[in-house]
């Protein structure tokens, strides 16, 4: 293990047991909203799954951005009232990371409000060095106008962060999408997949990642991070 490796988690999917309860749920708003959400326009939506959710709403089912923000707004209610599950033994390779790894993070690509939210109802937001959404850090330590993880300039400030607060040598990022795992590696970050979110394991390897790179879950984190 290389001294100091900070690890950066993506939280739907990787830390949290979402994409079921997203599907599900998204399904139901669509529903509330009057949007079709046929077999091919349901096909089509989650082909895109894993990108930020208001632009893959217009994108994928051709609805405006303020329709899209409204229900991407419900949804982040829904998840506040009523948090999804953390994956099997998230919590604890997050308390892990927290001891043994040079610093962690977290980027999603929820708003920095909801992610917070988030974090407070499963007793999380204190875990992490650093938890930054969309509008930036949830504590406000580390903030700009907009945090995507489609421009690389989001990766690279998480990883000058922590390499200046934590003397990190090798920034590691763990996502569950080929949308995440490509940005962070678009970024010059190494990147691990997880295949808790969905995503299949050739879908992994068809975009390049390495077989010793593609994880179960993070419950497989420890392992790989002791082999660096």
């Amino acid at each position: 293990m290389k001294k100091n490796t900070s690890v950066v988690f993506d939280l739907d999917g990787t830390l949290l047991d979402s994409p079921n309860a997203g599907k599900y749920r998204v399904s139901v708003l669509l529903a509330i909203n009057g949007i079709s959400f046929g077999k091919g326009e349901r096909e089509k939506f989650f082909s895109q799954w894993g990108r930020p959710v208001i632009p893959m709403l217009m994108d994928t089912l051709g609805i405006s951005e303020d329709h899209a923000a409204l229900i991407n707004k419900q949804w982040e209610i829904w998840d506040t009232v009523d948090p999804v599950s953390l994956i099997d033994g998230a919590r604890e390779i997050v308390s892990w990371s927290r001891e043994a790894c040079g610093g962690i993070a977290l980027f999603t690509s929820r708003h920095t409000e909801n992610t917070g939210e988030l974090l407070r109802a499963l007793d999380l937001l204190d875990s992490f060095s650093l938890s930054v959404g969309l509008e930036g850090d949830t504590k406000r330590r580390f903030f700009s106008p907009s945090y995507e993880k489609k421009d690389p300039r989001s990766f690279v400030s998480i990883a000058e962060y922590m390499r200046r607060e934590h003397g990190t040598e090798e920034v590691v990022y763990v996502g569950d999408t080929v949308f995440d795992v490509g940005y962070a590696r678009n970024a010059g970050l190494t990147a691990v997949a997880v295949l808790s979110g969905g995503t299949s394991f050739e879908d992994f390897r068809n975009m390049g990642v390495s077989e010793k790179d593609i994880l179960s879950s993070v419950r497989d984190i420890p392992g790989w991070i002791q082999g660096i």
